[in-house]
C-alpha cells in the first residue's frame, strides 16, 4: 500500500515530461514553418575543414568558393626571421583585392617523430591589394622544442563589411630609433595600426625585427610608440616599414 502513492507520482511525472515534450515539438515545428529557424542558421558564418585544407564559406558576403580560391593562392608567405623563441613571416597580398583578414597558422613539427607538436595563429587585418604585413609568432622560450621543422599557411576572409583601410603614415629616423610615430591622414578616427619595423645591416642582413601598435588614433592626430629594440645602433644602417591600418564599417 505505501508504494502505490509513489507510482502515482511517476505517472503524473511521466505524463508531464511528455506533455513538455510534445509542447516544445509543436513550437520548433512552428518556427521551422515560419522560416525563422532556417533564416537563424542561414545568416550564420560557417567554417567547413577537409583533410588540411580550409574552405571558408560566408553567406552573409556573398563569397564563392571560386573567389575564395582564387584570393587564397594569391597569397604569399615568406619566412623573414627567427630566433630562439620568435618566428617572422612576410605575408604578401598580390591579388587586386582588400582582403578583410587574413589568418596565418605556424605549425612546429616534432624533431624525432615529424608529428605536429604546437600551432599558433596570427592575425592579419585589411591588407591592403599588392601590400605586406608581418605576422609575428612568439613562443615561450623553452616551451616546445623547435628544431623540427615548420609549415606556415595563410587562410583569408572577405568580410566585405566589417572593416575599411584607413589612410595612416609612419615617421621614423633611424636617429631615434627607439620611437616611431603613427599619423592619421583621414577624418574618421582609426581603431586599429598594426606594422613592424625591419632593420637591416649594410650586407642588408636582417639584424632585428620589432613590431609596434596604436589604437584608437583620432583625426588629422598622431601617436608615437616606443620600440624595444636590442641590435646596437652601430649594426643598423636601413629599415622598412610594414604597417596596416583600419576602422570598422558600421551599418546604417
Amino acid at each position: 500500500m505505501d508504494d502505490e502513492p509513489i507510482n502515482n507520482n511517476k505517472k503524473i511525472v511521466t505524463i508531464f515530461s511528455i506533455f513538455v515534450v510534445v509542447v516544445l515539438g509543436c513550437l520548433i515545428y512552428g518556427l521551422l514553418e515560419n522560416g525563422k529557424i532556417k533564416d537563424a542558421l542561414k545568416s550564420s558564418n560557417e567554417d567547413v575543414y577537409v583533410s588540411n585544407e580550409v574552405v571558408a564559406v560566408y553567406e552573409n558576403d556573398e563569397m564563392s568558393l571560386d573567389e575564395f580560391a582564387e584570393i587564397r593562392e594569391k597569397i604569399e608567405l615568406k619566412e623573414l626571421f627567427k630566433d630562439d623563441y620568435r618566428f617572422y613571416y612576410e605575408v604578401i597580398n598580390n591579388s587586386d583585392k582588400t582582403i578583410s583578414t587574413v589568418d596565418v597558422y605556424l605549425i612546429l613539427y616534432d624533431e624525432e617523430y615529424d608529428k605536429p607538436c604546437y600551432v599558433r595563429m596570427e592575425c592579419i587585418s585589411a591588407l591592403k591589394a599588392h601590400s605586406s604585413a608581418i605576422a609575428s609568432f612568439y613562443i615561450d622560450e623553452g616551451l616546445v622544442p623547435i628544431a623540427g621543422r615548420r609549415e606556415a599557411f595563410a587562410i583569408p576572409e572577405l568580410r566585405r563589411s566589417s572593416v575599411a583601410t584607413a589612410d595612416v603614415s609612419i615617421e621614423y629616423d633611424l636617429a631615434k630609433r627607439d620611437k616611431i610615430t603613427v599619423k592619421n591622414n583621414g577624418d574618421k578616427a582609426v581603431e586599429h595600426v598594426e606594422g613592424a619595423v625591419v632593420l637591416y645591416d649594410e650586407e642588408e642582413n636582417i639584424v632585428e625585427i620589432e613590431t609596434f601598435y596604436s589604437y584608437d588614433l583620432k583625426p588629422h592626430k598622431s601617436s608615437t610608440e616606443s620600440l624595444l629594440l636590442f641590435s646596437k645602433p652601430n649594426e643598423v644602417t636601413n629599415y622598412k616599414i610594414y604597417m596596416t591600418a583600419y576602422s570598422y564599417v558600421y551599418d546604417d
